[in-house]
């Protein structure tokens, strides 16, 4: 005749077997994980990658040409923070899906910046290895300042002497009392030379 100890035993195995739950020799007392709470924390771990794979939106492409990267930026942050995608230290998982994003002549830029890469965001204030600091340096268009600065730069270079005009150019002057100071410079360098000239001839001639 089967003992008390024989049938607990025989119990044990059987839930071991069928819900893969171990009493071990304490089965009057109740398991500190119980059936319900093995089930309610693997339904829970199963929750974030679900929520991730359930994505509320698609992350934008980036094709470069006249496109904002600064756009881009924001409208990926908040495609990526809706999808609750996974922020990690050091940032790898979002400038691979970044990358993933980069399509076209943006492609060809990424190739060349990638083996730099190593973050998203400001990195010590000066973006060293920054995916969107170095987006903005090749796609940002100049402000509307900028652009008026430059149209005032070589209006005031078209309108000289096409010698002195030249150089003036060539030297890339980034404000217009830039550019007015070289010309200048410029101007008296050639005058001096004519002089010089002018009275090289007068002594050859005397």
């Amino acid at each position: 005749m089967a003992t008390e100890d024989h049938v607990k035993q025989y119990i044990r195995q059987a839930i071991n077997l069928t819900f893969g739950v171990d009493l071990e020799q304490n089965i009057d007392q109740p398991p500190a994980n119980s059936i319900t709470h093995t089930l309610n924390q693997a339904v829970a771990n199963l929750v974030p990658p679900i929520n991730r794979a359930a994505r509320i939106g698609e992350l934008l492409l980036f094709y470069g040409g006249d496109q904002d990267p600064s756009e881009w930026e924001r409208d990926f942050n908040i495609i990526w923070d809706a999808n609750e995608y996974l922020k990690e230290n050091n940032q790898t998982n979002k400038i691979r899906k970044a990358a993933a994003c980069i399509r076209d002549d943006a492609a060809d830029w990424y190739n060349e910046v990638a083996a730099v890469i190593t973050r998203w965001d400001a990195n010590g204030g000066n973006g060293a290895g920054n995916f969107c600091v170095e987006l903005r340096k090749r796609y940002a268009t100049p402000d509307n300042n900028d652009i008026a600065m430059r149209f005032k730069i070589n209006y005031f270079i078209k309108g000289l002497n096409p010698l002195i005009a030249r150089r003036t150019y060539e030297s890339n002057p980034n404000t217009l009392d830039g550019a007015i100071t070289q010309a200048r410079a410029i101007e008296t360098g050639n005058n001096l030379q004519s002089i010089g000239q002018q009275n090289q001839v007068i002594e050859n001639n005397s």
